[in-house]
């Protein structure tokens, strides 16, 4: 498939390697996104994620504090991680999740102030904390989500108007 071939082009161009991973993202929420409208593709948007995770572990090795590579990663392991707890089972899932929770571990002390970032980073511990609590692993799942509301109040004192901030706090 000529989708497989881009996804392991090597490019010399990061900036081109970041879009072509964004592309990917956005492919596998078309196919398979599990909190959006999609084709119901689970099987075509994994592989779509993973193609995007391939791009964009390879350009963080390159550059390992690049703050957009790694909030792409983030955005990406959510979307996968929800995905694989519907198909393959939480375990599948925690591991993908955590992943990203260590990304996040770099990424924010990187940019404490990128509300994006932050935002992004607080709904993948929420997803963490709900596959914890599937897994009865209810002690990780309330450490996580812990992090996840420090997040939220944290954005919310910065813009309480923010109705995505205090959905994120409420859930």
């Amino acid at each position: 498939c000529s989708s497989d071939l881009l996804a392991h082009d090597r490019s010399n161009d990061p900036a081109l390697d970041l879009q072509r991973a964004k592309a990917y993202e956005r492919v596998g929420d078309l196919q398979g996104h599990t909190m959006a409208r999609s084709l119901g593709d689970s099987v075509g948007a994994e592989k779509s994620y993973q193609a995007s995770l391939d791009i964009l572990d390879r350009l963080a090795q390159a550059k390992p504090r690049d703050v957009a590579v790694m909030h792409e990663q983030i955005k990406v392991r959510y979307r996968l991680g929800t995905l694989l707890g519907d198909a393959r089972g939480q375990s599948a899932a925690a591991d993908c999740l955590r992943k990203g929770v260590q990304i996040a571990d770099g990424a924010l002390p990187a940019a404490p102030r990128d509300d994006a970032l932050r935002k992004d980073a607080a709904t993948l511990l929420q997803a963490l904390s709900r596959v914890y609590t599937l897994m009865d692993r209810f002690e990780e799942a309330a450490l996580v989500l812990d992090r996840a509301f420090t997040i939220y109040r944290d954005l919310l004192a910065h813009d309480p108007k923010n109705w995505d901030y205090r959905d994120g706090l409420a859930d």
